[in-house]
């Protein structure tokens, strides 16, 4: 699924949103869709977004293609993550991917609490899930409600109940909610 793509319609610029295959053209006029806007306007800064990672460490097939197609366009760095439930293990996935030892948590709590506490010169924009699918929901909510975007791979949650909590948070707090499918640019699938 394709999050936000800056583009140029009929002459006006926008955002193009994807979701479930219908192509939404949100007004780039800030008044009318703020929260959608986030994302665009933090690119128009001439920075890269941070993105913090929620699992993806050792031995994990997932975390590595999501840093991959981070990188695609160079407007995406990790700047630090919780890769693993065992803290030497994200750790040690830390040391690998050259971040700082400050910047490695040993868990999505301390890490979405300590970056929260960071000058917003330094912390995460937003954090990728990558987690197993029955972990996917509480970090969700914990980085909605800590005022962090969020792009979570799929299954949103693992329960109706979950997905309409997240669905709810994102209302109230008027975070980015990305979930990513893997299959959706295949021409078989479209």
């Amino acid at each position: 699924m394709e999050c936000q793509k800056y583009k140029k319609i009929n002459g006006q610029k926008g955002i193009i949103l994807a979701v479930r295959r219908r192509i939404w053209l949100l007004n780039t006029s800030l008044s009318l869709q703020p929260p959608y806007f986030r994302v665009f306007l933090r690119r128009m800064q001439n920075r890269k977004l941070r993105m913090g990672m929620v699992g993806g460490g050792p031995g994990a097939f997932i975390g590595n293609v999501h840093r991959m197609a981070a990188a695609l366009d160079g407007q995406i760095e990790l700047v630090c993550g919780a890769f693993s439930s065992d803290p030497a293990r994200s750790a040690e996935a830390g040391k690998q991917l050259f971040l700082s030892e400050g910047r490695v948590y040993p868990d999505f709590e301390t890490m979405i609490l300590a970056e929260k506490q960071l000058p917003e010169a330094q912390r995460m924009d937003f954090v990728s899930i990558v987690t197993p699918n029955h972990l996917h929901f509480a970090p969700g909510k914990l980085a909605l409600e800590n005022g962090f975007d969020v792009v979570c791979d799929k299954p949103l949650a693992f329960s109706t109940s979950e997905a309409e909590e997240l669905v709810q948070l994102v209302h109230q707090t008027g975070r980015l909610f990305c979930l990513t499918h893997n299959y959706t640019g295949y021409p078989m699938v479209r």
